[in-house]
């Protein structure tokens, strides 16, 4: 009896040892991926969980003749966003879900039920809401080209390169910080344009409007082509205006209450400010002719 125990005993010391022995092998890459690639399904399912319940609702109180087409085109581009965000290609989910807002809104083709399109916007943003938040707080331990640190995640060292510097965020934010410059990435996301143009819809000044363009051009957030005059966003752009519009919206859900507040902080503008009339436009910008820094 005392023989068998001891050997149980020592048999379960060398299956931990062996077991000691291929974890020590086990890369920190390979953990790394494992549990990031674990929490995008789980956000995957979240989202899933959001997106059927609430089309089968928007479906049933939605009196719209085409509405079954329009859902399986919302249905087929929220899932391809899911599925680029499943390989970690989340900048790619963010782009293919504004470019839905975008053909939603559009004049060209417009929606027949108000209601149903605004419900339809508003799961969008959720989802985009729910992808940001997760590259937010994971998304540089759990970019796919991450490098391999074994040795600072088992020691506890800092990693240099993990998070940006607070110059990279205040250049990123920067351009960012002005209504007018939310308005253009917006004005842009709907297609390219050129400079007269955009002056004649917005209602600004030449000096104005190129002071705005150049701190969008300058972080990369839109390009000029040098031939055709035309300024067009860029992938980095909608990136940037899709977590800004997320990072106003999640402030916005769970801000404190104004009584706590010094100031209450600027209204943002509302998506329908780039589909104005360039007369209504003009009212407003009469006021406002310098740059605001």
């Amino acid at each position: 009896m005392e023989t068998k125990l001891l050997e149980e005993i020592e048999g379960l010391r060398n299956e931990i040892r062996a077991l000691g022995r291929d974890f020590g092998k086990i890369r920190y890459e390979d953990l790394r991926r494992a549990f990031c690639d674990e929490v995008r399904a789980l956000v995957g399912i979240e989202t899933q969980g959001l997106l059927n319940p609430e089309m089968n609702g928007i479906g049933r109180t939605s009196e719209c003749e085409i509405k079954e087409h329009c859902f399986d085109k919302v249905r087929e581009t929220i899932e391809g966003g899911l599925r680029r965000f499943a390989r970690g290609d989340t900048t790619g989910a963010l782009l293919l879900l504004s470019q839905l807002e975008v053909l939603i809104e559009s004049s060209e083709r417009p929606c027949l039920d108000a209601a149903c399109t605004e419900r339809v916007l508003s799961l969008t943003k959720e989802v985009k809401i729910l992808i940001t938040v997760f590259d937010t707080t994971l998304g540089s331990n759990c970019s796919r080209d991450s490098s391999d640190q074994p040795n600072n995640a088992i020691t506890g060292k800092t990693k240099t390169n993990g998070s940006p510097e607070p110059i990279e965020i205040e250049n990123a934010l920067m351009p960012l910080s002005n209504r007018w410059r939310i308005i253009l990435l917006r004005l842009l996301s709907q297609g390219s344009m050129k400079f007269t143009e955009m002056s004649r819809t917005l209602g600004l000044r030449t000096g104005h409007l190129q002071f705005h363009l150049r701190a969008l051009a300058k972080e990369g957030y839109l390009a000029v082509d040098r031939v055709n005059k035309n300024y067009t966003i860029t992938e980095r752009g909608r990136a940037a205006l899709s977590w800004a519009e997320a990072f106003a919206s999640m402030l916005s859900n769970g801000a404190p209450s104004a009584s706590n507040l010094s100031k209450a902080p600027a209204e943002a503008p509302t998506a329908s400010e780039t589909n104005r009339s360039p007369s209504a436009i003009q009212k407003d910008a009469s006021t406002d002719h310098r740059p605001e820094d």
